[in-house]
């Protein structure tokens, strides 16, 4: 909780209500915002019983823990428009890229299928061919999986099989872009920006990339700006 020090406090969520406890007594209202402050730290903002304002800063032991308390939370949070608005979150859409979905799909049916030859006594040349063709497929899947380590990693939408447009909530202030998705919540700190048109565009954060589509091109010109006044030293270019 905010204050000279920190308190040591316990939080708790029951029925979308956020409650929380220290020696200084016990704090209550319905959470409509969270934005993180560190990697372990984050605020958390709402209205109380009266529909006053109410604001808390939570620290926690460490950046998984926090983590896992923002994901809690992000599901308790209301989604009212009006509030979104005025605490600056942009509604927007990410598109989530397609992973590794289809080389471990390989690998699933590379043994059932295996097995079925040996089974139905296929034919030598067949199983020979499924073996050594299943060997390949695994070492391309091995090899595959240590490029995308060394590649730029998704962000906070990922797709096992074809893309797909993931429903988010974004906003800027001097320490962080934070994206916020129905079941978690994540700050980056933008190194570049790659325009794919007037109405989209992605975000690179150390090895991060994403991609953001927006509704109108106005709402991209005015979330780049805020990036860039938070961000001066970001990079912009034109893919």
């Amino acid at each position: 909780m905010p204050g000279p020090l920190w308190i040591r406090a316990r939080l708790g969520v029951e029925d979308r209500l956020v409650r929380v406890t220290s020696a200084e007594g016990t704090v209550e209202f319905r959470a409509t915002r969270l934005a993180w402050k560190r990697s372990d730290s984050l605020s958390l903002s709402g209205l109380n019983e009266r529909s006053h304002l109410t604001r808390v800063i939570l620290r926690f032991k460490g950046e998984d823990a926090a983590k896992v308390a923002a994901g809690i939370l992000s599901s308790q949070i209301e989604e009212r428009q009006s509030l979104e608005a005025k605490w600056g979150e942009l509604p927007v859409e990410l598109l989530a890229m397609v992973q590794v979905g289809p080389l471990f799909l390989v690998l699933l049916v590379w043994p059932i299928a295996l097995f079925l030859a040996l089974v139905l006594r296929a034919p030598s040349d067949f199983r020979s061919a499924l073996s050594y063709g299943g060997l390949v497929a695994f070492v391309l899947a091995m090899i595959r999986l240590s490029l995308m380590d060394a590649e730029l990693k998704a962000g906070p939408a990922r797709a096992w099989f074809r893309p797909r447009r993931v429903k988010a909530w974004i906003s800027v202030d001097a320490d962080y872009l934070t994206v916020r998705t129905l079941g978690n919540v994540e700050g980056f700190v933008p190194s570049r920006i790659e325009w794919n048109g007037t109405d989209s565009f992605a975000v690179v954060s150390g090895r991060t990339r994403f991609r953001i589509l927006f509704g109108k091109s106005d709402e991209a010109t005015e979330l780049l700006s805020k990036i860039r006044a938070s961000f001066p030293n970001v990079e912009v270019a034109t893919v």
